[in-house]
């Protein structure tokens, strides 16, 4: 995670919330919604390395995926913040995983990060059955954002 991609998500929606707002008082249910994208890489992630956001020699010692699992770490701890501060204004925020998709995602990692992932995911299910195709990447996305059983999940992943 960089920290373009952390302030440009944060700083995207502040210049949205306006709009949000306006959105939810003429909403039929008062609610407009904010999905970010996270993963379940996040769960590899101890925390946010303050020190890494910047190039540096920091930076340059961690893995990809490492930097990767941050910054689905930094997209929920944002998505939460949004719902803690604004969700009595009628905004939801919700992150969430698209699912495990096959995808050229995995194109920059290294030969051991690439071998330690095909581990975990083929220990755990076959690959077909574990990575969905791609051309289904958005439904999550859709469902968080359209409808009326996802207006509830305010704040959790």
């Amino acid at each position: 995670m960089g920290l373009r991609t952390l302030a440009g998500h944060i700083y995207f929606t502040k210049l949205l919330l306006p709009a949000l707002f306006a959105g939810a008082e003429s909403s039929h249910d008062g609610k407009a919604r904010v999905v970010n994208t996270s993963s379940s890489g996040h769960l590899l992630a101890s925390g946010i390395d303050f020190t890494t956001l910047k190039d540096g020699r920091d930076r340059r010692k961690m893995f990809a995926f490492s930097l990767y699992a941050q910054s689905k770490f930094g997209n929920i701890v944002f998505s939460n913040e949004l719902a803690r501060r604004y969700g009595d204004k009628g905004i939801v925020s919700v992150a969430l995983n698209p699912g495990n998709l096959r995808s050229d995602l995995q194109r920059h990692l290294s030969f051991v990060e690439k071998a330690m992932i095909y581990h975990i995911v083929l220990s755990l299910a076959t690959q077909s059955w574990m990575l969905h195709p791609t051309a289904r990447g958005a439904l999550t996305q859709l469902y968080a954002g359209t409808t009326a059983d996802a207006a509830e999940l305010n704040g959790k992943v």
